[in-house]
């Protein structure tokens, strides 16, 4: 009974425990610094006073804290390593010049000596350990002075343009400790930010005739005057000469600025010489408070600023309006033309790099400035669960520019025209519309990645396409579903609950379960959630009814429109179903019925979508003839034409055309034709393949490609002397465990039937071949390899092969290339032509017996038709010069080549093979 008692106690105590780690609690730091610029040699000196005040259920006896700038200090860090794995650069911390860190630490607490020790794989990350215990309840003071060599601003977020500065993740500051546990991770240039809200005190001490954009409220009234003279020059100035970037050099006097706040969770500051400065205001729509908005901006891109204060008002409005007032009294818009991003956000301002058009400097300042929202107020884990700022910053920038450009077209983000004519075949596509692209990139090949992953977990196609662009489209999709009046009262009482806070992807979902009555399992669970793919099919229409077929694994929503004179107006919206249902309508019959008319969804094959009421083409619609066609247009069936010229030997002048599908998404059905009429021959050539992608939605099998394909061209100057192929295959394109790392693997089948080589001149007979073969590459940029294994045979002999590549990448991405050729008959039977033997060089088009490269002179000696038949195609031995040895056993072969690593900015290259 006593032991009974003692462990039913025990329970309890652990039931305790685990119901009080799961209780929401949040810490609060209070910063003071003081920082001195020196911009001749570009280092920072400060020294920090945090106040740390640990309202967990738990005693501490150690504080994580980040020091950002040691991610710049050598290309061994994760910065670096990440840099290394996206580009296959290694120069970007490999100069001295290049890099930055922090040093000169000394923690302290009340005069005491701290410990502290870095992390045992990142250096910058450090544990700095306690004297005594931090209770619950009680807060500690530390201290420390820290110096930081700023890094170049072409790296990353932090650092300098000669003095133009960005100083971002600069002091060291406590990473987030929560219900969870600690959230202490490296610094990566994918992967943003997380940390404590409180206060910041900030003292910047600059030379005095810079100019400083900060976080937080500027407290020198001297100062602010003449940051309200220079707004005066700038509103008066009616020309920017955009050529003049020139730095004035630096005044011996120096002035501190201060600026504090409350509430938020990082600082950033800007400093430069030649800002121009602009100054507006805006009214929120709920409470009608005004706050002040700040542009500054430099010569070279003056002229798409000149309406930038309009585009921080306008966010600021909308994001207010649809979620909650914006609390602050500034918020600030900074151009920087050393910038390594698009933009980048922080509390109250936002970093933004050089734009083409005016329309793409709106949607980086709008989408920036809005993360005030979506990072800044609802401080969510942007390192795992990325999408809850991006992608919801993502669907907010779609409704901000759907709301105040109704008929915005995306052409505007790529040229200033005001009608560019037809652009690759999207100028009737609006912005939206390359969200929806970005994610079926990926999608349509089996490449894409669940939503819900932590960020450093993505591919680099998969942050922007999934994390940005599917869970934007989708929660537009959830927008619509819902209805906006029932979709805004959920984001408003998420806004309320959690601003200041740190909320989850549960914390999310629980708001839209309480405020709607339903689960909305579809959206967090299958789009956020998983790969599963989303594919209404709009059938028939028939009797006032409406046939649609679910293709996909997501039973989400239905919104049917009716289109009438090319205007899509929300007919019904219906509960998600499996299978196929038809779908009763009331009113007027429209000219055709769509699921997802507009491209609100994330729906994979949106072609499938449209039915029309009436007419020949009810499904497809007219075709369309483009001259340059790129994107897939939905409810349209386009074909595309472009004029193409070529030339052999025998063929001569070739003139004709190349029909194709469209290329972006990959089509399910692709389709290139390349028909030619030879000038020199007087008859017909050409080449086609069509490809058929199959999805199979497997654990094992990520996308299956059967195809066929053709060719045809002359071998002789005789009209009628010609070679042909026909091959038939399929591929087969496996998933692997770690989807970040760029690797492939691939199963290949093919049957080949062309004009024996034997008999060319000499008659029409045809050979049988067959293949099977499996590649497997890892794609990355710095060192890239990859292994081909290959089985061939016809009906006497059989054939293996196994070729490896492997590329390493110097510094500046010249590259020593390696690659291994083995070969070796299985079987050869005797008296086989040497035709099918094993060749030392490439350049011999008899070699070449199932024609899977093109020649200029395929059957001439190299010897006699020097200009035209020396072509060299680096397969078997790849010999570099032409040889007719050949080897009927077996043959092995090394190839070697390089440019040396020098910088590639010097003209000449030095080059061995």
């Amino acid at each position: 009974m006593k032991m009974s008692y003692a462990l039913f106690v025990l329970l309890l105590w652990v039931i305790s425990l685990q119901s009080n780690a799961q209780e929401y609690f949040q810490q609060e730091v209070k910063y003071n610094i003081k920082v001195s610029l020196d911009d001749v040699n570009h280092t920072l000196s400060a020294f920090e006073e945090i106040e740390y005040y640990n309202n967990s259920p738990g005693d501490l006896e150690f504080i994580w804290f980040h020091i950002w700038p040691n991610a710049y200090d050598n290309n061994n860090t994760a910065l670096g390593k990440q840099k290394i794995a996206f580009s296959g650069k290694r120069k970007h911390m490999n100069d001295e010049e290049q890099r930055g860190r922090i040093d000169s630490l000394d923690f302290r607490s009340y005069g005491n000596s701290l410990r502290w020790e870095y992390h045992e794989n990142h250096i910058d990350i450090c544990k700095v350990f306690l004297n005594e215990p931090l209770k619950t309840g009680s807060a500690v003071v530390i201290t420390t002075p820290f110096f930081v060599k700023l890094p170049k601003g072409n790296i990353s977020r932090l650092g300098h343009v000669d003095q133009s500065y960005q100083v971002t993740q600069w002091f060291p500051k406590p990473a987030v400790y929560d219900n969870k546990g600690w959230h202490c991770f490296p610094y990566l240039d994918y992967g943003e930010f997380y940390y404590e809200y409180g206060s910041f005190d900030v003292s910047i001490t600059v030379p005095d005739n810079y100019y400083v954009a900060a976080t937080g409220i500027l407290q020198n009234e001297e100062e602010k005057g003449s940051i309200l003279q220079k707004a005066e020059e700038t509103a008066a100035v009616t020309k920017y000469d955009k050529d003049d970037n020139v730095f004035p050099p630096s005044n011996p006097e120096r002035k501190t600025l201060r600026f504090k706040e409350e509430n938020i969770h990082d600082f950033a500051w800007f400093a430069d010489k030649r800002f121009h400065i602009m100054k507006g205001e805006v009214k929120l729509p709920h409470s009608g408070r005004a706050v002040t908005t700040w542009a500054y901006f430099l010569n070279n891109e003056a002229h798409l600023w000149e309406r930038s204060i309009e585009y921080i008002n306008d966010a600021i409005y909308y994001y207010s309006l649809w979620y909650g007032d914006y609390p602050y009294d500034n918020c600030t818009a900074v151009h920087s033309s050393g910038s390594s991003g698009g933009g980048m956000e922080y509390p109250q301002i936002t970093l933004i790099g050089n734009s083409s058009t005016a329309m793409s400097l709106e949607m980086v300042i709008m989408h920036e400035v809005g993360h005030n929202w979506f990072y800044g107020l609802l401080g969510s884990n942007e390192r795992e669960h990325p999408w809850m700022d991006e992608g919801v910053n993502t669907f907010s920038e779609i409704r901000y520019f759907n709301t105040k450009y109704p008929d915005n077209r995306l052409y505007k983000m790529l040229s200033e025209k005001e009608n560019p004519g037809r652009i690759l075949g999207i100028e009737e596509l609006k912005y939206h519309n390359m969200h929806r692209i970005y994610y079926l990139i990926n999608a349509r090949s089996g490449n894409d990645q669940p939503a819900s992953l932590r960020s450093e977990d993505y591919t680099r196609g998969n942050y922007a396409g999934v994390v940005y662009s599917k869970a934007g489209i989708s929660m537009y999709y959830l927008m619509l579903a819902l209805g906006e009046e029932k979709f805004n009262k959920c984001m408003q009482a998420y806004f309320e609950k959690w601003k200041y806070r740190h909320p989850y992807p549960e914390d999310l979902r629980k708001i839209f379960q309480e405020e709607t009555g339903q689960d909305q399992a579809w959206f967090f669970d299958d789009l956020m959630g998983s790969t599963k793919k989303l594919d209404y099919k709009v059938s028939r229409f028939k009797d006032g009814k409406v046939l649609v077929k679910n293709k996909g694994k997501i039973d989400s929503p239905v919104l049917l429109y009716g289109i009438r004179d090319e205007k899509a107006s929300l007919e019904k919206v219906v509960p998600g179903f499996s299978g196929k249902q038809w779908i009763s309508l009331e009113g007027d019959k429209p000219e055709k019925f769509a699921f997802d008319a507009e491209g609100f969804t994330p729906d994979l094959y949106p072609k499938n979508n449209i039915v029309r009421t009436s007419g020949v083409f009810r499904k497809s619609g007219p075709p369309e003839v483009n001259a340059l066609g790129l994107i897939e247009k939905p409810g349209r069936t386009s074909l595309n034409i472009l004029p193409v010229a070529g030339w052999n030997y025998y063929n001569g002048f070739m003139a004709g055309g190349l029909i194709y599908s469209n290329l972006l998404p990959l089509p399910r059905f692709e389709y290139q034709l390349m028909p030619f009429y030879s000038f020199g021959s007087g008859d017909l050539a050409g080449m086609g393949k069509l490809r058929y992608n199959l999805l199979p939605e497997s654990n094992t099998f990520r996308m299956i490609t059967p195809y066929v394909a053709a060719k045809q061209f002359a071998v002789t100057e005789e009209s009628g002397q010609y070679f042909q192929v026909m091959k038939a295959g399929v591929e087969i394109r496996f998933r692997h465990r770690n989807e970040v790392k760029p690797v492939e693997n691939v199963l290949r089948t093919e049957y080949i039937r062309a004009t024996d080589i034997e008999e060319i001149g000499l008659g029409w007979g045809f050979r049988d071949f067959y293949r099977i073969g499996f590649d497997h590459s890892n794609s990355r940029k710095a060192c890239p390899w990859s292994v081909n294994m290959l089985l061939e045979g016809s009906g006497d002999y059989l054939k293996s092969i196994l070729e490896a590549n492997y590329r390493y990448v110097y510094i500046y991405r010249n590259s020593l290339d390696v690659r291994f050729y083995g070969g070796a008959f299985v079987y050869r039977k005797d008296g086989l032509s040497p035709l099918y033997d094993f060749s030392l060089s490439g350049t011999p088009g008899l070699g070449d017996y199932t024609y899977d490269y093109l020649y200029l002179a395929r059957f001439e000696d190299p010897a006699s038709k020097l200009a035209v038949s020396n072509q060299f195609v680096p397969d078997q031995g790849g010999f570099g010069v032409n040889s007719i040895k050949s080897a009927g056993k077996w043959l092995t072969a090394m190839n070697v080549s390089s440019s040396f690593p020098v910088p590639k900015n010097i003209p000449v290259q030095i080059y061995f093979n």
